[in-house]
C-alpha cells in the first residue's frame, strides 16, 4: 500500500494520519473516483477515529525513551524492569534511573551499584558507601562469621521522610544476606536489616 508522504503545518508540524488519507490512498481507483462516496467517507470517517493511536505508534520511540517518555510510561517501565517505586525519587530521577536500569541490572548487590542507585534517586544528596565483604560458607558456624554488609553515609542531614526514601533504595538494592547501616549528617544509626 502507498504510503503518501507526511504532509506539515504552517508550524512545521507533521499532519495527522488523517489529513495524509493513509486508509484512503490505499483503495483502488475505482473508489477513489467519487471523493464523497460511501467508501471514501466511512475510511476517512475511520481515520480521524484512529488519528490518536496511529500517532502512538508512529512516536513510539519518543514513549520508549527515558527523556521523552509521559510520566505514566516512565511509571511503568520501572515497575517492568523491576526499579523502585517512583515515589521514592520523583520523575525527573526516575528518568535517569531508566536510562541506567542496564548497569544498575548488572551491578546490583555491589558497592558501585548501590552507588549508582542512591546517585540516580538522589542527584543532589551526596553518599559515601563501604563495603564491609564477607565469606559465608555452608556448615560455618553462625556466631563465628561476620556478616557482610554496607554502611552508608549521607554528608547532609536527612528528615524522616527523607530517611524512608533512601532506605528503600538501599533495600532494593543490597543483596538479602548483606547488613545495611545508614547515617546522615547527624551520625545518626539505622540499621536497613
Amino acid at each position: 500500500m502507498p504510503v503518501s508522504p507526511p504532509h506539515f503545518d504552517a508550524e512545521g508540524t507533521p499532519a495527522v494520519a488523517s489529513a495524509r488519507r493513509y486508509l484512503r490512498g490505499g483503495l483502488p481507483a475505482i473508489y477513489r473516483r467519487d471523493p464523497d462516496g460511501f467508501a471514501m467517507r466511512m475510511l476517512g470517517s475511520l481515520e480521524r477515529v484512529l488519528d490518536p493511536q496511529v500517532a502512538i505508534l508512529e512516536c513510539l520511540a519518543a514513549y520508549l525513551s527515558p527523556p521523552m517518555a509521559p510520566p505514566d510510561m516512565v511509571e511503568a517501565m520501572a515497575s517492568w524492569l523491576g526499579l523502585p517505586p517512583g515515589e521514592t525519587y520523583g520523575q525527573q530521577a526516575g528518568r535517569g534511573l531508566l536510562g541506567a536500569a542496564e548497569r544498575l541490572t548488572r551491578l546490583r548487590g555491589t558497592r558501585e551499584g548501590l552507588e549508582l542507585a542512591l546517585s540516580k534517586c538522589f542527584p543532589e544528596l551526596r553518599f559515601d558507601v563501604e563495603d564491609h565483604g564477607a565469606v559465608l560458607r555452608a556448615g560455618a558456624a553462625e556466631a563465628s562469621v561476620a556478616y557482610p554488609g554496607f554502611t552508608v553515609r549521607c554528608r547532609e542531614r536527612l528528615s524522616p521522610a527523607l530517611r524512608e526514601q533512601v532506605r528503600r533504595v538501599i533495600e532494593w538494592q543490597r543483596p538479602l544476606q548483606a547488613r545495611c547501616t545508614l547515617l546522615d549528617g547527624s551520625d545518626s544509626r539505622e540499621g536497613a536489616r
